[in-house]
């Protein structure tokens, strides 16, 4: 029989917190991680406890007191914890993860931190399982306002090569087709807006509210009416045929 040991995460003692933990079955890795990494960062030992983010225990672990972090606005002590873990960055999806990078990366723009944001809304896009679109949109417009407009462009013609998800596709090609009319290419505009409106019935009005479908609209007809596309082409336009 194991010897019952108390735990405190208050216990400041990390040598008397060390010979605790010892006392645990062996077997019971998973439980000592999450006891070593809430006992260490409670301490204030933050570089010992992130060396305890290794099981996938100690990870949910790890993100439930990130979203504890982030629901108090501590968005500071969030990034320490997203930071410690490596394994999310080395695997090909975290919802959970990705979910609390994209609020740490509207924290930083918010600020004015745009470095910053913009590698939080990289990870958010890199852990999702699938292809979502507003981390790629927030990555566009952050490259976008700092004079960087084709890799803006290309970040998210990339996402909605990827996309397999009829919001995400409606989204980004919505985005896709706002940046190219504003840089002047009308042709790719419009190629990107019909194939968000291909899709907009399959998007709910939540993710694709109706002033974005009308001005989508509207914005088709225009381009319609001049005589730089015509309607009666496509797809012809969109395919490189013309």
């Amino acid at each position: 029989m194991s010897k019952q040991v108390e735990y405190s995460g208050n216990s400041a003692d990390i040598t008397c917190l060390q010979q605790q933990l010892a006392l645990f079955p062996q077997g019971r890795s998973d439980i000592l991680a999450i006891l070593q990494l809430d006992a260490y960062w409670e301490s204030g030992y933050h570089e010992q406890a992130c060396k305890q983010i290794k099981s996938p225990e100690a990870i949910y672990k790890a993100i439930q007191l990130a979203q504890q972090s982030a629901v108090s606005g501590d968005y500071e002590t969030t990034a320490i914890y997203l930071d410690c873990i490596e394994w999310m960055k080395r695997r090909s999806s975290h919802h959970s993860a990705a979910m609390l990078y994209r609020e740490l990366g509207i924290y930083y723009q918010e600020r004015g931190m745009s470095a910053e944001a913009f590698r939080a809304y990289k990870f958010a896009g890199e852990l999702h399982p699938t292809v979502w679109a507003e981390p790629y949109i927030a990555q566009s417009d952050i490259l976008w306002h700092s004079g960087q407009q084709e890799m803006a462009i290309q970040v998210l013609e990339s996402a909605l090569a990827r996309s397999t998800n009829a919001t995400a596709t409606y989204q980004l090609a919505r985005a896709l087709g706002l940046r190219l009319e504003e840089m002047g290419l009308q042709r790719p505009a419009y190629c990107a807006m019909r194939r968000a409106l291909q899709v907009e019935g399959a998007v709910a009005l939540n993710s694709a509210p109706e002033t974005w479908r009308m001005d989508l609209r509207q914005r088709i007809s225009r381009l319609e009416d001049s005589e730089i596309i015509n309607d009666r082409l496509y797809p012809e336009v969109c395919d490189g045929s013309q």
